[in-house]
């Protein structure tokens, strides 16, 4: 179980006993200390943190070694992973949806190479949330004025010729 909040901690409890097995206090970027967004991968061998700093990262949930530390525009509200976690969503403040595609390795700081952006979609206000199918074929934004959009974010996902970030629904 994941829990993060306004004193700069992500903290990762057993659930069955409660004990602590693993927690970050360190941040990239500057700005408040608040984490705002938390997922873990489908499979359970990530962990997605989404920070008032303006970084997305990425855990390995084996080894809890940093995957990535992706830099966004503004704060990052709201981050998924697909079913493996070969794919991080990202949304927040600068108003843009990203899916990145991690490789295996490090991303982002250092030297390290930035992953590859499967998707980017621009939308009108604040995503407040986001969330990717297990497949990573669609993605689900829920913003603050009340509108979700769901976008293809693989190609086929659309169907027969659709390119991905075609959008596929308005509600």
């Amino acid at each position: 179980v994941a829990a993060g909040d306004y004193a700069n901690a992500v903290v990762v409890y057993d659930a069955a006993d409660g004990h602590v097995v693993w927690e970050k206090r360190t941040w990239s970027g500057k700005g408040a200390p608040f984490t705002w967004g938390l997922r873990f991968s489908g499979d359970s061998g990530s962990l997605a943190i989404g920070h008032w700093d303006s970084y997305a990262y990425v855990y390995d949930t084996a080894s809890w070694r940093e995957r990535a530390a992706i830099k966004r525009g503004d704060r990052v509200y709201s981050v998924a992973l697909d079913k493996t976690g070969a794919h991080l969503a990202v949304g927040g403040r600068d108003k843009i949806a990203i899916v990145y595609a991690l490789e295996d390795g490090r991303h982002g700081r250092g030297g390290a190479a930035a992953p590859a952006v499967e998707m980017e979609v621009a939308i009108g206000s604040f995503i407040y949330t986001i969330d990717l199918t297990p497949d990573a074929r669609r993605l689900a934004i829920g913003t603050v004025d009340s509108c979700v959009y769901v976008y293809a974010v693989l190609g086929s996902a659309a169907g027969p010729g659709a390119s991905a970030g075609k959008l596929l629904h308005l509600l």
